[in-house]
């Protein structure tokens, strides 16, 4: 696993935070002023990297352009041909080309989206990692073809190649229209009109299966370009619908074979448009979980491969905190993959609204809960909760059942802001012996709108959905109890 140094100006850990939860779920290892642990030294870890040849990623704020200790970290990087410097611009005034000379500069002010991907692009090109990150974790293949407005590029594939033939058969039809009994082309284009709805309906099944408040979101998660496109097959379908049935005796007029080959066009352009166009937000989100996934069952394997061979009492310090590491970026990928799956659920776009956290009781003290990981940077963890101030986070641990209130009212100071809570216990998967299971862990997701997960079948298939990053959540939770690792 690759090293990565984030170069920054002190007291800016938290925007070095945001560029390294990408990272992190890319499968990168990212070291900066804000993660270092209490007791290493983080100009010693610095060096590390750079002895490795790691790369270095600029955090490119006012502060960091004219911070000394950032130009000589990029001085010492360009003193080793095998270390790439890729600087990421945060600050639109702020400066960059004065600390890299050569190299193109990621504008995470301007788009970052973008930034991320060019960053992610650009090290994977240096420095690949070793896990395949194309390959989606069991039970996440599928998960695009169940979010709201998404169609597979097969399906568009098959409509555009019999949408082709078939615009190529009404032009020959037209042109030989004065050759043939007019009865006879009328039939066939009425004929051909109905093959192609049908392609068209089944091809889109889906499209057209989406129930209101799906269709809301996928309007509201569209673009201007994908509302337009969708409206132009709505009206050209509706053309190739009503002008075959009710005008075919005037079909081959030149009004009427105009308007029906217009709308045919217009129904032809959506899926071409659809193969063409750039991947949006959700589909960089999709190919993001992807990796998260990837990168949480690596490490879990890690886990297993590391400890297989030796009962608890026989590991050293130095496995247990390889092990405890690896359980870290095993619950941070999880929670980060929830999260971005809440907020594609619901089109979210604001993307800063859910809070994912893993909750346990705390093994040292009945009398409390402790959150041991959070999906959100810069909260603190672990963070301790006296029980009877968390009574429904309780309740859904003791009943066993997730546990829904849109309305939520918080009783706990800094926590005011939080309108709406679902909370989901992680559940044992008992022992040889057939006892019951138990509840180990809550997934508590919380957010600052209200009704904010409010579905029409009341989260099933969210919760479906969401079962292998509870499945990895799970894994990590019986890890830690078996070798008693916990903050």
């Amino acid at each position: 696993m690759h090293r990565i140094l984030i170069v920054h100006a002190e007291g800016e850990e938290q925007v070095a935070e945001e560029l390294a939860v990408p990272l992190r779920a890319a499968g990168y290892d990212v070291i900066h002023g804000g993660n270092v642990l209490v007791g290493e030294s983080l100009v010693g870890e610095m060096t590390k990297v750079l002895q490795e040849g790691g790369p270095v990623v600029i955090c490119g704020t006012m502060r960091t352009a004219g911070s000394t200790f950032a130009h000589r970290i990029v001085n010492a990087a360009q003193q080793n041909p095998n270390i790439r410097v890729f600087p990421v611009q945060v600050e639109q005034e702020a400066s960059v080309d004065q600390l890299v000379l050569d190299g193109r500069v990621a504008r995470f002010w301007e788009d970052p989206d973008k930034a991320i991907d060019e960053l992610l692009t650009s090290l994977a090109k240096h420095y690949p990692v070793a896990v395949d990150a194309n390959e989606p974790a069991k039970g996440v293949e599928k998960e695009a073809q169940t979010g709201p407005g998404v169609t597979t590029p097969k399906q568009y594939e098959i409509t555009t190649v019999a949408t082709g033939i078939i615009v190529l058969i009404c032009l020959l039809v037209l042109v030989l229209r004065f050759k043939s009994e007019k009865g006879i082309i009328d039939l066939l284009i009425v004929g051909m009109a109905t093959i192609f709805i049908l392609l068209n309906l089944y091809a889109n099944r889906r499209y057209w299966a989406l129930s209101g408040q799906r269709l809301r979101f996928a309007v509201r998660g569209a673009s201007r370009w994908d509302t337009l496109f969708d409206l132009l097959r709505i009206g050209g379908l509706g053309g190739l619908i009503v002008i075959p049935y009710t005008q075919h005796t005037e079909m081959l007029s030149m009004r009427w074979g105009y308007v029906f080959l217009g709308s045919l066009t217009a129904v032809t352009l959506h899926p071409v448009y659809w193969l063409l166009k750039k991947p949006g937000v959700w589909d960089r989100e999709y190919k993001l979980r992807k990796q998260m996934s990837a990168v949480a069952i690596t490490n879990a394997s890690m886990i297993v491969a590391g400890t297989s061979s030796s009962s608890p009492t026989e590991q050293s310090v130095e496995s247990l905190k390889e092990v405890k590491d690896a359980i870290d970026n095993v619950e941070l990928n999880a929670l980060s993959a929830i999260k971005s799956y809440l907020e594609y659920s619901v089109m979210d776009l604001e993307r800063d609204n859910f809070n994912v956290n893993l909750i346990i009781k705390d093994p040292f003290n009945s009398e409390r809960l402790v959150c041991i990981s959070r999906a959100n940077a810069g909260r603190n963890v672990p963070k301790f909760y006296d029980v009877p101030k968390m009574p429904t986070a309780m309740r859904s641990m003791e009943t066993r059942r997730p546990v829904y209130k849109p309305n939520f009212v918080s009783t706990l100071s800094g926590l005011k802001d939080y309108k709406m809570i679902w909370h989901v216990p992680i559940m044992s998967d008992g022992d040889e012996r057939g006892d019951e299971r138990e509840c180990i862990g809550l997934l508590a997701i919380d957010s600052v709108k209200p009704k904010h997960l409010n579905l029409v079948d009341k989260r099933e298939s969210l919760l479906f959905n969401l079962t292998p990053y509870i499945a990895l959540l799970r894994f990590s939770l019986i890890v830690r109890r078996k070798y008693d690792i916990w903050y």
